[in-house]
């Protein structure tokens, strides 16, 4: 999604897997930003709203939707 100008926010517990991301960032030329958070903290971390929130398992945690744009 970044590749095509997407505004793009990445969240990981581990450490080992934000610091890949962003190698990747940096050698693509990309502008993600990524962060080694609880997926549970991101509402008190991250204070911005998102479109669209995608998880690898699909299971999205309810405080999760509270950092959405309403109606997205």
């Amino acid at each position: 999604m970044a590749q095509l100008g997407a505004n793009v926010t990445g969240v990981d517990f581990s450490d080992e897997a934000i610091a890949v991301a962003r190698h990747l960032n940096e050698e693509l030329g990309l502008n993600v930003n990524s962060f080694c958070l609880d997926v549970y903290k991101i509402p008190e971390c991250i204070h911005e709203t998102f479109d669209i929130v995608f998880t690898k398992r699909n299971i999205c945690p309810v405080g999760i939707v509270s950092c959405t744009v309403p109606g997205a």
